[in-house]
């Protein structure tokens, strides 16, 4: 989980918005992703250069310890320490930490117990397992808890969180809302088209209307066997107009009572699947009850 920078100001005490180099430098806070890899720190953590051990030695060889006995002057002599390694310091007085050019060498393993000079060498294979083991070792640490304020974090969190989901939610009914009424208008749109179509064919009908009307009134002047023909004919058209209409409904008919007569032959084989399945459950309840218990 990447740390929030602002979260973490603000549950140190810190207020305000805060001001950026550029425009639009701070429109959000900066995402810093946690590390969980060794690049870039502590490549040579196995060959460095053990500078608290050999800080330790010196100071330890540098400890004089005196034997008071009667008698005997030339312990003074003895106690001194031989004193072969010298610390380095920086041009500021500081002890440096770097290895120093000449001396004996500081081992890690000055403060460990040391091991008989009678013991053979390793070789060169054993050392290199000895290494591989260390570095397998070392590479199944786990990575430990976050270092910082956990209470302000993830209370800032939770309140960043909430007010998140809120401005989501919020979001949400938005956009509901504008679809909702995107549908309204695009229905509003299409009853107004419909509607429209509905006039002009209403229209259109009531000119044909005229028309014929007026050229029946021309032809009923000019030739009355025209106007009689002319009646013929619509008597015939609505005839047949209405044999249609007749054909249509019993069509209709038909079809309902098909759709009926399969609805009733799937409910009679449902009800036959129900009561067989019945008749099973009830054969296998004798079965169970004779059944004995195994001892």
């Amino acid at each position: 989980m990447p740390l929030d920078g602002h979260s973490y100001l603000v549950s140190q005490g810190w207020t305000g918005s805060g001001t950026g180099l550029r425009q639009g430098a701070i429109s959000r806070p900066l995402a810093i992703p946690q590390k969980k890899t060794l690049a870039g720190l502590g490549k040579d953590r196995d060959e460095a250069f053990p500078f608290w051990d050999h800080l330790f030695s010196a100071a330890s060889k540098s400890i004089q310890i005196k034997l008071s006995k009667d008698g005997d002057g030339s312990d003074d002599s003895d106690s001194e320490p031989n004193l072969n390694v010298s610390l380095k310091r920086t041009s500021t007085g500081i002890l440096s930490n770097r290895r120093p050019t000449t001396g004996a060498t500081a081992d890690s393993g000055a403060t460990t117990p040391d091991v008989d000079d009678t013991s053979p060498r390793l070789n060169l294979l054993a050392t290199a397992k000895r290494e591989a083991a260390k570095r397998v070792l070392y590479s199944r640490f786990f990575r430990g808890p976050v270092l910082g304020p956990r209470i302000g974090i993830h209370e800032n969190a939770d309140v960043a969180e909430e007010k998140s989901t809120k401005k989501k939610r919020k979001l949400l009914d938005a956009e509901e809302e504008q679809r909702r009424e995107r549908k309204r208008l695009k229905k509003e749109r299409k009853e107004l088209k419909e509607k429209k179509r509905a006039e002009k064919s209403r229209e259109k009908s009531q000119g044909k209307e005229k028309e014929r009307e007026e050229i029946d009134a021309v032809t009923s002047k000019l030739d009355p066997e025209v106007k009689k023909e002319k009646k013929r004919k619509r008597k015939r058209e609505a005839e047949d107009d209405a044999v249609e209409e007749v054909k249509e409904s019993k069509r209709k008919r038909k079809q309902v009572e098909k759709d009926s007569e399969q609805s009733d032959k799937k409910r009679r084989k449902e009800e036959k699947r129900k009561a067989k399945e019945s008749s099973e459950v009830q054969s296998e309840e004798p079965k169970r009850k004779r059944k004995r218990p195994v001892e």
